[in-house]
């Protein structure tokens, strides 16, 4: 094997790595044991981490020691309270002998309490006042909108439009409003007018919640065309650069503010009368407080001048009979007389109920007139006169009580009560205000509804920019305040009903029978034979008997083509479905077998689809219901012979046409006559 040269270099590299290792760990020694790694600069020195604290103790001390050895400079303080008293009686450093009072010193200025006083120009809108929750009547009527003069009486039911109707009320804080305006306007400009107010309906979702999202303006009916349109307001610059109006545009507004507060433009505005209905249901006041406050309302805007009615006027179509109409109005005089006056007493009692609601004396007098109906024929029983005589006494106590309510309404203006009591028109707190929901277009049926409303007040200061702090508010003719709470809700019934009948194999096909309800010109009518496929939507036409209106005698009725139409198609019919009846046993029930009863598809034109069971919608509770709603004409009774003449009554009926005329004692052991009450303002 040949020998390998190796330069000195390879020979000896180890031993240099190992000397530059060593010098390494020699400098780390010195650098981290030997001396302190870190010295910190203290005082001018530096000095080892170990050390910081002695130094740092070592100043402290010197500097308590210095502290200690050090004197305190003298102040001297002249004492200056002798000076200052004597200032406060500068009389005794003249010597004078006589005393003289001190000078009181003043308590601080007492501040003025309240808003301060409008200053002209620096004047803001009001605040309208919050309404009270709605309240809501509904109903379903043929209206009488838009009639032709040359119309006819039996055209009526074809001109007629059917209207899902809505009467939404709430209370409007008169005097409340009146005091905000007192308190922030000028004041000439305290008075408040109102201009209706604005009603807003949403539906209940399909889920059953409500949402803030779904509230939808309605387009209101109320009798404004006195109202002139509101005022074109330009506003225009003067030299000095401040926002005026012209003369012309101010003395339209002028006109325009005669006409809104008008107390009887007021009262068609606040209250106005519903629109006559051929048929259908009646309409009815919303009450809120009572009937006689609604009156009393009126009474103050009709006749602002006079001292307020103990009996106001009623001029709405839902008012009860006055004690000069016949209360037994609408009693069965094919009953025995004993069966008449337990229908006459029922009567009074319901009376007496209502007139201690609306407050209306005119009520218990016709109560009263009943019971002496009853005392004073001789074919009452001793049982039946009794209770009579009590609902006398009763009616009698009744007539007084709100009389007296009355009068003491009438007189809480003050005055002596030793003199005798004159009637003050007192400014009512709340103006009951409503408006109606269905004239534009009907409200759609299947549905519940909540109904919310706020008020438009009237402008004061529109076309007057100099009055404002801000100029452009008097371009604005109304003030809307803030929305009242939700009213409870409403359901407003379908206005179409169908029911499947039946089920019946084609060669064509499968066809669905049904029976389809629909409500026209103010009754129900039904068609009993609609046969539909699949793929059908649920619309057919019959003939269907309705009231004729103009009819000479009973039996006779229209029977025109009726188009029973329902927004759904048919889409499938499924028959293999099977059903296990109910079998009543003793008292529990048991189920049989199971048998064959289809299901119908049906989709809607919102695109939802429905089924329905054949055997319950056969059976249907509501079926039955609606069937028992269509109308009927009269049946003619056909006699075989001459009719016999009738018996002589010897009940309330024989004296029907005397009742009027007969003499009666006074009020007391014998029962008095029938009595009237004050007539109301004609």
């Amino acid at each position: 094997m040949a020998k390998q040269l190796v330069n000195p270099i390879e020979r000896h590299i180890d031993k240099g790595v190992l000397a530059i290792a060593g010098l390494v760990l020699i400098g780390v020694i010195a650098k981290f044991i030997v001396t302190s790694p870190h010295p910190i600069e203290l005082g001018g020195q530096n000095v080892a981490p170990r050390d910081v604290d002695r130094v740092i103790l070592a100043n402290a001390t010197d500097v308590r020691d210095r502290l200690a050895r050090s004197s305190k400079p003298e102040v001297n303080v002249e004492a200056e309270r002798d000076t200052f008293l004597a200032s406060l009686n500068p009389f005794s450093e003249g010597e004078l002998k006589t005393k003289y009072p001190l000078v009181a010193n003043l308590h601080p200025e007492v501040p003025l309490v309240g808003p301060p006083e409008p200053i002209e120009g620096d004047i803001r809108l009001v605040d309208v006042v919050q309404p009270t929750k709605p309240v809501v009547i509904h109903g379903r009527s043929s209206l009488l909108l838009n009639i032709p003069e040359e119309a006819t009486f039996d055209m009526l039911p074809v001109l007629a439009t059917p209207t899902n109707w809505a009467t939404i009320s709430a209370l409007f804080k008169h005097v409340e409003q009146r005091e905000r305006q007192r308190k922030t306007y000028l004041p000439d400009f305290e008075d408040p007018a109102l201009l209706g107010m604005e009603v807003q309906r949403r539906a209940m979702r399909s889920d059953g919640t409500w949402s803030e999202e779904d509230w939808r303006t309605v387009d209101t009916w109320a009798p404004t065309q006195f109202i002139p349109e509101y005022p074109d307001i330009q506003l225009i610059q003067e030299s000095d650069g401040e926002l005026a109006t012209s003369s012309a545009v101010q003395s339209k507004v002028t006109q325009f503010w005669d006409e809104v507060r008008d107390d009887k433009n007021q009262l068609d505005l606040l209250r106005p009368l519903p629109v006559e209905a051929l048929n259908g249901d009646t309409w009815q006041l919303p009450i809120i407080t009572s009937r006689r406050d609604v009156l009393l309302q009126d009474d103050q805007l009709q006749f602002p001048d006079d001292p307020p009615q103990l009996n106001p006027m009623d001029r709405y179509p839902d008012a009860p009979l006055s004690s000069e109409q016949s209360a037994d109005d609408g009693l069965d005089d094919t009953l025995s007389w004993p069966e008449q006056c337990e229908q006459m007493l029922a009567k009074a009692a319901e009376l007496l109920k209502q007139a201690k609601a609306d407050e209306n004396p005119d009520l218990a007098v016709q109560a009263n007139n009943l019971g002496v109906d009853i005392v004073t024929n001789s074919a009452t029983s001793s049982r039946l006169k009794e209770q009579a005589r009590q609902l006398i006494r009763v009616a009698a106590q009744t007539e007084r009580d709100i009389k007296r309510k009355i009068a003491e309404k009438i007189a809480r203006g003050g005055g002596d009560s030793s003199e005798e009591i004159k009637p003050v028109r007192q400014l009512l707190p709340n103006q009951q205000v409503w408006s109606y929901d269905g004239y534009s277009e009907s409200i759609p049926g299947g549905h519940s509804y909540q109904y919310r409303v706020r008020f438009l007040l009237f402008n004061r200061f529109l076309g007057l920019p100099k009055k404002l702090a801000d100029p452009y508010d008097a371009l604005k003719p109304d003030i809307f305040g803030p929305w009242s709470e939700p009213s409870d809700p409403i359901a407003i019934p379908p206005s179409r009903r169908f029911f499947v009948t039946n089920v019946q194999e084609r060669e064509s096909g499968d066809e669905v029978f049904t029976e389809m309800f629909r409500w026209f010109e103010g009754v129900w009518v039904r068609n009993s034979q609609a046969r539909f496929s699949v793929g059908d939507k649920l619309a057919a036409t019959a003939r269907a008997k309705v009231p004729l209106y103009g009819a000479e005698g009973p039996g006779e009725y229209n029977n025109p083509s009726v188009d029973f139409e329902e927004n759904v198609m048919l889409i499938d019919i499924n028959k293999d479905t099977k059903l296990r009846r109910e079998v009543p046993v003793g008292r529990g029930v048991k189920f049989g077998l199971p048998t064959e009863s289809p299901i119908v598809v049906f989709m809607d034109d919102q695109g939802r689809v429905f089924e329905r069971l054949l055997d319950m919608d056969k059976g249907h509770p509501e079926r039955a219901k609606f069937r028992g709603k269509v109308w009927k004409p009269e049946k003619l009774e056909v006699t075989s012979g001459p009719e016999p003449p009738a018996a002589p009554k010897s009940g309330r009926g024989a004296e029907r046409g005397s009742r009027g005329s007969r003499e009666r004692g006074t009020r007391g052991g014998s029962m008095g006559p029938k009595r009237q009450s004050g007539k109301p303002r004609p």
